[in-house]
């Protein structure tokens, strides 16, 4: 079994809920908003309550979500790559996209590299809209802890095989949604993985589980779940429950005003 982890970014300051009034340094409302979803959750062969989401509305039930209405737009660091990385990072995007009805659009690579303090707003970089979801295959070279411990030797630093999480904004008595997030993939670990029986299925199971994460889940105790912290062999796509809470994800609230 290897460890999966998560985190879930904030927005800086700390409240999720920012100010008064539109803050200055949002981009400007989405163009790409539409009236409606864009896409409904696949069907649900079986329902079951093994999941737990990352964060809740102020109603202590509503997850936190990305809008429905407008797609989610993601970049790739090809940096550390591994062999057929790419493909199956898309093959995991839209297995995802399948499941919560979100949509999901490839804006190609970017040379933005990994942070936790990454800004949300970036228009010099990639213009007057929330920053892309950032997907990268983190190396020794860049400065992110995956470890617990933070210490950064090959024994400790490169234990997890992934994390991904998101930040969430909101205007005054609105729902907040999920505006932008990242996931960060070992490069070393996912390259000794490639090398085990079914490795390619053991990398894309890491992927979707980051994903899930990026969309809104949480960790359950579910062995037969992929949310499950340990990977457990064998499984290495969703189970019921992991598809039942990202069907709830899929239907956020439309929020032209984000």
């Amino acid at each position: 079994m290897v460890t999966i982890g998560a985190v879930t970014w904030m927005a800086a300051g700390g409240p999720l809920k920012l100010g008064a009034s539109r803050p200055a340094d949002w981009p400007t409302p989405s163009r790409e908003q539409s009236a409606h979803p864009l896409g409904v959750p696949a069907p649900l062969v079986a329902v079951s309550g093994a999941y737990k989401f990352v964060a809740l509305q102020d109603d202590g039930t509503t997850p936190v979500a990305f809008d429905p209405c407008r797609p989610i737009h993601y970049v790739l660091r090809a940096q550390g790559e591994v062999a057929g990385g790419r493909q199956m990072v898309k093959d995991a995007v839209l297995r995802v996209s399948q499941a919560t009805g979100l949509r999901f659009v490839y804006d190609g690579l970017t040379s933005e590299g990994p942070s936790r303090q990454r800004p949300s707003y970036q228009p010099k970089r990639y213009g007057d809209r929330w920053a892309p979801v950032l997907i990268s295959w983190v190396t020794p070279a860049d400065e992110i802890a995956f470890a617990a411990t933070g210490a950064k030797d090959d024994a400790k630093y490169y234990m997890v095989l992934g994390e991904g999480g998101s930040l969430s904004a909101g205007l005054p008595n609105q729902s907040r949604a999920k505006v932008t997030g990242m996931v960060m993939l070992n490069a070393r670990q996912l390259t000794n993985a490639l090398k085990r029986p079914r490795g390619d299925k053991i990398v894309r199971a890491v992927v979707l589980h980051e994903l899930a994460h990026l969309v809104g889940l949480n960790h359950v105790s579910s062995y037969s779940n992929l949310m499950n912290t340990e990977m457990e062999p064998g499984v290495t796509d969703f189970g019921a429950g992991d598809l039942t809470g990202l069907a709830a994800l899929g239907k956020g609230t439309c929020l032209p005003d984000l």
